[in-house]
């Protein structure tokens, strides 16, 4: 049944997307081999498409729930500036932690990179991350757009 609702959506995907007026995906470059099999990045449509950014953490290693945040959003940071983008252009998030008892420690960190108007996001407990980390985050950006949000309530 699910291959079937899929084989029926394709179609209409594959159309929304032939309306992109630009594509870009990050060049490998030269001298490297792309060893997995996506893109760091997408660009269509004045919108940057991150893929979950990771901060490896090796059986035992001694890296903080803090400094893995720190990390994964440097390195989101650097892929939307290589691109032409900021944090302030970020309008999506979705946050993967091994254990969600770490998410209000994750939140400190991840505001700081934030100038109050912070994007939507989803934040969920995973059974396992690759490379031994303890949380990913993937993130959506759009580029010239003045974008509006409502506070969350807290907790």
């Amino acid at each position: 049944m699910k291959n079937q609702l899929a084989l029926l959506l394709l179609p209409l995907i594959i159309l929304s997307c032939s309306n992109c007026d630009k594509t870009n995906r990050e060049q490998v470059p030269a001298g490297q081999i792309q060893i997995l099999p996506f893109s760091q990045s997408v660009e269509a449509n004045n919108t940057l498409y991150i893929s979950g950014q990771i901060s490896p953490n090796k059986e035992g290693g001694n890296k903080t729930i803090e400094q893995e945040t720190r990390e994964v959003m440097d390195k989101i940071g650097a892929i939307l500036q290589q691109n032409g983008y900021s944090f302030n252009d970020v309008v999506r998030c979705s946050v993967f932690l091994s254990d969600i008892d770490n998410y209000h420690a994750v939140n400190k960190v991840y505001a700081s990179f934030y100038e109050g108007k912070f994007p939507s996001r989803v934040a969920m407990e995973v059974s396992r991350l690759v490379k031994g980390s303890r949380i990913e985050i993937s993130a959506i950006a759009v580029k010239g757009k003045d974008v509006q949000g409502q506070s969350a309530t807290s907790e």
